[in-house]
C-alpha cells in the first residue's frame, strides 16, 4: 500500500481539545491566561496540519513531527478532563453538603488544584511552543482557512465494459438472476435501476461485465452503454461520457450546457431503449442523483430502459434504486481456491495432504474476495514443481506479498471516501479487536463515546446526543462494507426450529481489518491488546505504556492463567484509561483514581460480587455494564456517578442502585429490581425520561397500587422500545390494577409479561406498534387478550397459561366487521398449555365474506398441549402461502390438521413430535429440507418424496422404523438418530439399512445404550466429515482401522458420555484415528446447518 499519512486522529482529537478549551474558560478561575496560551498554541498547531493535507506530505520527517503532535494533543486532552472531572468532584461534594456554589469552597484543595494545573499548563504550551518552531525547518507552512476538499483522493480508477481475459467464478446463478430481474423490471417500468451493493474487489464490476455482454440483454435493449462514475459526480460528465459512448465520436470543448447535451442525447436515442451501467458510484447527495434521473428519463421518451449501478454504499442504492439491491455475497471457499489455481496456472493439480493444509490457511486469507484470489495467485505462479509451489504458498501465509497492497489499495478507498475525518477515526479504532472478531453495535459506539470520538454538531442539531450520532458513524460504516452482518444464516436456522432469541453481530472481513490496523497506527500505544504474550512481557509493556492506554479488555483478551495483580497494585500509573474490561471476583479498591474512565465492563461469575467504594468516585463514567455478576450491595452514594448514561446489571440481576431517578442522564437501563425501601420504590423510574432500548421491571408484587404503578410514567418514556414486566411468585392479589397503572408509551415496539396472577389481562396494554409480544406463566388468566387487530405485529409467543381451556373469537379482536387478523404476523408460538381443549373459529357479523387471518405467518410453533382437539380452520390454504416452519409437538389428542397446514407447500422445515395420533401428508413438500420427527409408530411411507430434504432427526424405538425409505432421499446429508431414553427395547447395533446412505456428511448417534460397537459399513461413508457418539454407555468399539481410514473426509469426532469407549493416546481405539485432525472427547457441538 502506498504509504499515506493519516492525520485524520490528530485533526479530530485538536478539534475536540479546542472545543472542550472554549467550553471550560468559565471553570478555569485561577488560570485563565494559560488555558488561552494552550488554545492559541493548539490553533497555530492546527494550521500546520492544515498544510499537511493541503500538500499530501509524505516525509518520514513529517510523520515524525505529526506522531509527536499527537501525544502532545493527548497530553491536552487529559489536562483539560482533569477540569471537567474536578468541576463533577466539586459538584458531588457541593450536594453533599447542601452549598449551592461550590466556587464558594475556599479549601486548600481547590487552590492547589489551581495552581498544580496553572503549572501543567505552562509547561504544555512550553512544549507546544517547541514543537511549532520545529516545523519551519521541514517546509510546514500554517494555513489559517479551511479550504474545502473538492476531492479525496487523487486519482480513480475507470473500468470498461470489456470482460477480461481470465476465469469467472461462482457467479453464473447471480448473472442469471440480474439478466432476469433486468428485462422483467424493463417490461414493467420506463426506467429501472438496479443497484449491486458489496465491499470493495468482491467483483461488483465484473458482475457487472458479465450482465453487459449477456445475449439476452443485447437482444432486449438497442443500445448498452458503459459510464464509469467513481467521482466526482458530475452530472454533466456523465451526459457526456453516455453521449460518447453512443455516438462514437463526439468532440467537445468541455464547455457543453447540459441542455445542449440532452438535446444532443435526444437526437441520437430518441424512441430507442437503453441499458445503462454506472460504474463505482460514490455519490450520496439526493439533488445531484435527481438531476441526472431527469435527465436520463427526458432521453428516449417512454422506452422501458433499465439502469444498473454498482456501488460500495448500501446509501447509493438507497437513494438511486426502484428496483431491490443486489447484495453481492463472498466466494466460497471451494470458488476461491479454484480461481487461485487458475490464476496461479495451477488449476489442474492433484490435491497432496501438505496442499490441503495449505489450502485452508490461504481461503481463510482470501476471505471470499475474488480480487484477492487473482493477485495473489499471479504472485505465486506453478511452473510444474510441486514442492517449491507449496513452499511460495507458504510464503504467502507468512509473509505480506507487494501484489497485496494492490489489493488493500483498492479496498482502502471505501476509507479514503468516508465522509469525515471523525468517521475514520471510529473506524481505525476498530484495529483494538483481533480478527474474525464479532461484536456488538451499542457496544462499540459506547466505546467510540468514552474515547470522545462523538461529538454532537452545535446549533439547530444541539438535541442530537453522542449516542445519535454513534448510531449515524455506525451504519455509514455499515452501508460502505467495512462492518458486515455476522453469518445471517445462523437466525435462519434458528427460525427453522423454532427459536426465537436473535441478535444483530457484526465483523469486519479480514482484509478491512488490515485497512484499519494501516489506519490506526497512531493508536499503537494507546490501547493494550495482551493476546498471544507471555505474562513477564505483558508485565513490561503494561509498565512501559501504562500512562499512555486508553483501553484495556482483559475480558476477551487474557487468558485465564494470567491474573490481574499487577493492574490491580499499579492501578495508579493507568489514570488515562477511557475503556476499561475486566474480569474477577473483586474489583481493585483504588478503581477510583481512574479519573478519566468513561467505560467500565466487569465479568464475574462470584455469588455475591463485592465493589469497592471507590467506585462511585469515577464521575467522568458513562457506561457501567455487570456482565453474568450478582452484586453484594451498592453503594448509598452510587449517584455520585453523575455522568452516568448506560447502566446494564446483568440477566441474574436481584437488586437495583439506590435512587436512580437522580441520574437523569440514564438511556439504557437493563433492570429495574423494586424494593419496599425509598430510594427502591418504582417511581424511582419517573424523572427518567431519556430511557431507551430495553428495561426490565421486576418484583411488581411490591408495589402497593396503581396509582403508585402510575408514578414510573412509562407512558411517559416515548425512546423505550421493549419493556418487560415481571412478578415474583408471592404477592399480593392487585396485578390486574398494577398492570394497568403501567400503561407503557404508544411507540413500544416489546412486551413481556410474566407471572401475572390475574384472571385476565387489560387489553389497553397492547399498544398498537408492538410487534413482539411474549406472555409466560400466567397462570390463572382464563382467556386471551384481544391481539388480532394488531396491524404491527410480528412476534407473538403465549406459554404456560394453566388456566386457559378455550381460544376464544375474542382472542383475534375486538371489530366484529374486521376482515384481516393478525396481518403481519411471522411467528406464532403456544407452548405448554396444558388445559388447553378448544380453539375457536373467526366469528364475524358477515359469515359469507371472506376472512384473512395470519397471512404473513411463515413460523408456527404449538408444543406442549396434551388436551388440544383441533387447530381451527383460520389456517387455510389461501393464508398459509408464506409458512415456511411447523413445529408440532406433545399434542397426543391432535387427530387432524386444518387443510392448509397439511397441504402447505411451502414449509422448509417440518417438526412432528410426541404426537402419536397425528400423520402429515409428505407429498406436496418440494421445499422441505429439515426434518425432526419422534415417537412414531413407524416412519411416514411417504418420506420418499421428500426429494430437497437435507437435514433429518430421528427420535424414538429404532426397532420400529423402517430405515430403508431413507435410501430415497437423494439430498439427506445430515442425519441425527435418538434413541428413546425411556424404552426397554433399546437396539443392540446401528440398523443395517443405514449403511446405503453414503453421501451422509454429518451423522450423530445419541443415546443407542446397547450397541457395543460400530459396524463395519461405516467404512462405505466416504462423504462423512463430522460423526458424533453420545451417551453410548456400552459402545467400546469403532469400525476397524482399514474401515476408519477409508472414510477420507472425517475431520471431526466428537465423543460424550461413552465410558467404555477409550480414546485417549495410547489406547487401542485411538490408534484407529491418527489421522484425524479433531478429536473431542466429552464436549458436545450438535452441528445442524
Amino acid at each position: 500500500m502506498a504509504d499515506f499519512l493519516w492525520t485524520f486522529a490528530v485533526e479530530e482529537m485538536l478539534k475536540n481539545v479546542l472545543k472542550v478549551a472554549g467550553e471550560q474558560t468559565g471553570l478555569a478561575w485561577g488560570f485563565q491566561e494559560h488555558l488561552s496560551n494552550l488554545q492559541k498554541w493548539l490553533l497555530n498547531a492546527q494550521a500546520f496540519l492544515r498544510d499537511i493535507n493541503t500538500r499530501k506530505l509524505h516525509l518520514h520527517s513529517v510523520s515524525i513531527w505529526v506522531d509527536h503532535l499527537q501525544f502532545l494533543v493527548y497530553q491536552a486532552e487529559d489536562l483539560l478532563d482533569e477540569i471537567v472531572y474536578e468541576h463533577l468532584r466539586q459538584k458531588v461534594q457541593t450536594t453533599e453538603m447542601k452549598v449551592c456554589d461550590f466556587f464558594s469552597l475556599s479549601t486548600d484543595n481547590v487552590l492547589i488544584f489551581r495552581l498544580d494545573m496553572a503549572k501543567k499548563m505552562m509547561t504544555l504550551v512550553q512544549l507546544l511552543e517547541k514543537h511549532y518552531n520545529e516545523a519551519a525547518p521541514l517546509g510546514l507552512v500554517g494555513i489559517e482557512t479551511v479550504r474545502p476538499e473538492i476531492d479525496v483522493i487523487s486519482q480513480y480508477r475507470e473500468t470498461i465494459s470489456e470482460l477480461e481475459d481470465h476465469k469467472i467464478a461462482g457467479r453464473d446463478v447471480e448473472v442469471e438472476s440480474i439478466v432476469k430481474q433486468v428485462i422483467d423490471a424493463s417490461n414493467n417500468q420506463r426506467t429501472s435501476i438496479l443497484p449491486i451493493v458489496g465491499m470493495g474487489g468482491l467483483g461488483k464490476t465484473t458482475l457487472a461485465k458479465l450482465v453487459f455482454n449477456h445475449e439476452l440483454v443485447r437482444q432486449r435493449f438497442d443500445k448498452t452503454v458503459w459510464v464509469c462514475v467513481s467521482e466526482p459526480f458530475i452530472v454533466n460528465k456523465i451526459l457526456l461520457d453516455i453521449l460518447k459512448n453512443v455516438k462514437g465520436a463526439y468532440i467537445s470543448d468541455g464547455r457543453d450546457s447540459k441542455e445542449v447535451l440532452l438535446r444532443e442525447l435526444q437526437k441520437e436515442m430518441l424512441g430507442q431503449s437503453y441499458f445503462l451501467v454506472l460504474d463505482d458510484v460514490w455519490n450520496e447527495t439526493f439533488f445531484l442523483w435527481d438531476d441526472l434521473k431527469y435527465c436520463l428519463l427526458k432521453i428516449t421518451g417512454n422506452s422501458n430502459n433499465s439502469i444498473l449501478v454498482t456501488t460500495r454504499s448500501a446509501e447509493v442504492a438507497k437513494i438511486m434504486g426502484t428496483c431491490p439491491s443486489h447484495l453481492l455475497s463472498k466466494l466460497s471457499d471451494d470458488q476461491c481456491w479454484s480461481l487461485f489455481k487458475e490464476s496461479a496456472n495451477a488449476y489442474g493439480l492433484s490435491m497432496t495432504s501438505n496442499l490441503g493444509i495449505i489450502q485452508k490457511e490461504l481461503v481463510k486469507k482470501i476471505g471470499g474476495v475474488p480480487l484477492a484470489a487473482r493477485v495473489l495467485g499471479r504472485a505465486v505462479k506453478f511452473e510444474g514443481d510441486v514442492e517449491r509451489w507449496e513452499e511460495m504458498l507458504k510464503n504467502v501465509l507468512t509473509t505480506p506479498l507487494q501484489e497485496e497492497n494492490f489489493v488493500l489499495s483498492i479496498l482502502k478507498l471505501s476509507v479514503d471516501r468516508l465522509p469525515s475525518s471523525s468517521v475514520k477515526q471510529c473506524f481505525a479504532y476498530c484495529s483494538i479487536f483481533p480478527k474474525d472478531f464479532v461484536f456488538e453495535k451499542q457496544e462499540l459506539i459506547q466505546m467510540w463515546m468514552a474515547q470522545g470520538f462523538l461529538q454532537p454538531q452545535q446549533g439547530r442539531y444541539n438535541n442530537t446526543t453522542m449516542e445519535n450520532v454513534g448510531d449515524i458513524y455506525f451504519n455509514i460504516l455499515l452501508s460502505r462494507c467495512l462492518f458486515e452482518f455476522e453469518d445471517a444464516n445462523k437466525t435462519r436456522i434458528r427460525d427453522m426450529i423454532g427459536d426465537y432469541e436473535t441478535r444483530e453481530e457484526y465483523k469486519m472481513h479480514d482484509l478491512v481489518h488490515d485497512i484499519a490496523m494501516e489506519t490506526s497506527r497512531s493508536y499503537k500505544d494507546l490501547h493494550l491488546n495482551p493476546s498471544n504474550i507471555s505474562k513477564k512481557e505483558l508485565q513490561k509493556e503494561m509498565i512501559n505504556v501504562a500512562g499512555k492506554l486508553r483501553t484495556i479488555d482483559f475480558i476477551q483478551k487474557i487468558p485465564h492463567n494470567i491474573d490481574q495483580t499487577l493492574f490491580d497494585v499499579e492501578i495508579r500509573n493507568f489514570v488515562c484509561l477511557r475503556v476499561l474490561k475486566i474480569s474477577g471476583d473483586k474489583l481493585p479498591k483504588s478503581i477510583g483514581q481512574l479519573k478519566h474512565l468513561r467505560y467500565l465492563e466487569i465479568l464475574s461469575y462470584s455469588i455475591e460480587l463485592k465493589l469497592p467504594e471507590s467506585i462511585v468516585s469515577l464521575h467522568n463514567l458513562q457506561t457501567l455494564k455487570f456482565v453474568y455478576s450478582v452484586i453484594e450491595e451498592f453503594s448509598m452514594n452510587f449517584t455520585n456517578l453523575v455522568s452516568l448514561r448506560h447502566l446494564e446489571l446483568g440477566a441474574n440481576a436481584d437488586k437495583t442502585p439506590p435512587h436512580l431517578s437522580q441520574l437523569t442522564q440514564l438511556q439504557t437501563l437493563s433492570h429495574f429490581v423494586i424494593g419496599f425501601e425509598e430510594g427502591f420504590k418504582i417511581t424511582e423510574l419517573g424523572p427518567l425520561k431519556n430511557l431507551k432500548r430495553c428495561l426490565s421491571v421486576l418484583c411488581l408484587e411490591k408495589v402497593e397500587s396503581k396509582e403508585e404503578a402510575k408514578g414510573a410514567d412509562l407512558a411517559g418514556k416515548e425512546n423505550l422500545m421493549a419493556l418487560h414486566l415481571g412478578w415474583s411468585m408471592n404477592r399480593k392479589d392487585n396485578d390486574l390494577e398494577v398492570l394497568e397503572g403501567l400503561q407503557p408509551n404508544i411507540n413500544l415496539q416489546s412486551l413481556r409479561i410474566t407471572n401475572f396472577a390475574g384472571r385476565h389481562l387489560p387489553n389497553n396494554i397492547f399498544v398498537e406498534n408492538l410487534r413482539e409480544i411474549h406472555l409466560s406463566h400466567c397462570n390463572s388468566c382464563e382467556k386471551l387478550p384481544m391481539l388480532g387487530q394488531l396491524n404491527n405485529l410480528k412476534e407473538l409467543q403465549i406459554c404456560s397459561f394453566e388456566g386457559l381451556q378455550v381460544i376464544d373469537n375474542e382472542f383475534y379482536g375486538n371489530d366484529p366487521n374486521q376482515r384481516r387478523f393478525f396481518p403481519k404476523l411471522e411467528k406464532f408460538e403456544i407452548s405448554y398449555m396444558i388445559n388447553l381443549e378448544q380453539w375457536k373459529e373467526v366469528i364475524t357479523n358477515d359469515e359469507s365474506s371472506n376472512v384473512t387471518i395470519f397471512p404473513n405467518l411463515k413460523c408456527l410453533k404449538i408444543w406442549g398441549c396434551p388436551k388440544l382437539l383441533n387447530i381451527p380452520k383460520a389456517f387455510d390454504e389461501n393464508n398459509m402461502q408464506h409458512l415456511e416452519s411447523l413445529i408440532l409437538s406433545c399434542c397426543n389428542k391432535l387427530t387432524k390438521l386444518p387443510d392448509g397446514l397439511q397441504f402447505c407447500s411451502s414449509i422448509e422445515g417440518l417438526t412432528i413430535d410426541k404426537c402419536s395420533n397425528l400423520s402429515i401428508n409428505m407429498r406436496n413438500k418440494p421445499k422441505l429440507w429439515y426434518l425432526i420427527i419422534g415417537w412414531l409408530d413407524k416412519l411416514p411411507e411417504d418420506l420418499c418424496h421428500l426429494m430437497n430434504l437435507r437435514v433429518m432427526r430421528i427420535i424414538g424405538i429404532m426397532q420400529n422404523y423402517d430405515f430403508g425409505i431413507l435410501q430415497h432421499l437423494p439430498s439427506l446429508k445430515q442425519l441425527v438418530l435418538e434413541e428413546d431414553l425411556l424404552s426397554n427395547n433399546s437396539v443392540t447395533q446401528i440398523p443395517e439399512q443405514l449403511q446405503h446412505l453414503t453421501a451422509l456428511q454429518f451423522l450423530s448417534i445419541q443415546h443407542f445404550r446397547r450397541i457395543e460397537a460400530l459396524p463395519e459399513w461405516l467404512g462405505n461413508y466416504v462423504c462423512l466429515q463430522t460423526l458424533n457418539l453420545w451417551n453410548c454407555k456400552k459402545l467400546k468399539k469403532l469400525p476397524s482401522t482399514e474401515a476408519m481410514l477409508r472414510l477420507t473426509k472425517l475431520n471431526k469426532l466428537h465423543v460424550c458420555d461413552c465410558p467404555q469407549l477409550l480414546l485417549e493416546e495410547g489406547d487401542m481405539e485411538r490408534a484407529k484415528l491418527s489421522h484425524l485432525p479433531e478429536i473431542q472427547i466429552n464436549r458436545w457441538f450438535i452441528h445442524l446447518l
